[in-house]
């Protein structure tokens, strides 16, 4: 069966069509979901929140426009997610992480000998505010003064959250290599 009737068959509400397009676009929402996640299970969470938004709002995505329905589906998920952090981002997070020792930072990482789930493990370590920020900034690519606009937050506020997430991935990233190297 092709996307346009799928698609179709799901704004009916046919449930066995929602199946269908819940196994085909899970996989690729999954990763959305496990960078902006704090472990798996939040990942799951994140997940079933964006499918009932894409569930919920699919009758307004126009098949008639050429539009991708998998580009529009990412972008509600992405909003969903976003929604759900800045809804935490009042809360208070106690931030341990400001002195972070320089010899460690200095240290370089090889990115190349990182794998995927590796470096998705580290990112979920962050803490919220600044695992949004990583994730807009190299994933999404968004500049300061988009992710600004999103949080409403001021850009050196971005721009200070992003740096300590970097600090924070090289330390955990440097800390794994070396565990690696040892028990590797």
């Amino acid at each position: 069966m092709d996307k346009n009737t799928l698609i179709k068959r799901v704004q009916r509400r046919d449930k066995k069509a929602e199946r269908e397009l819940f196994d085909f676009l899970s996989p690729k929402l999954i990763i959305l979901c496990r960078r902006y996640a704090t472990d798996n299970s939040q990942a799951k969470d994140l997940l079933q929140e964006c499918f009932i938004k894409i569930f919920l709002n699919v009758k307004k995505f126009d098949l008639s426009k050429a539009g991708s329905f998998e580009a529009w589906a990412y972008r509600v998920s992405l909003n969903t997610i976003r929604t759900k952090i800045k809804k935490r981002k009042n809360v208070i997070q106690l931030d341990f992480y400001d002195e972070i020792p320089t010899n460690i930072i200095e240290e370089e990482v090889d990115i190349t000998e990182i794998d995927d789930e590796t470096l998705i493990k580290a990112i979920q370590q962050l803490p919220d505010m600044q695992r949004f920020v990583v994730n807009c900034r190299i994933f999404e690519g968004y500049s300061h003064g988009d992710i600004a606009k999103e949080l409403d937050i001021p850009v050196a506020t971005s721009r200070s959250h992003y740096n300590r997430a970097k600090k924070l991935l090289k330390l955990t990233l440097s800390q794994t290599q070396k565990k690696h190297q040892i028990y590797g």
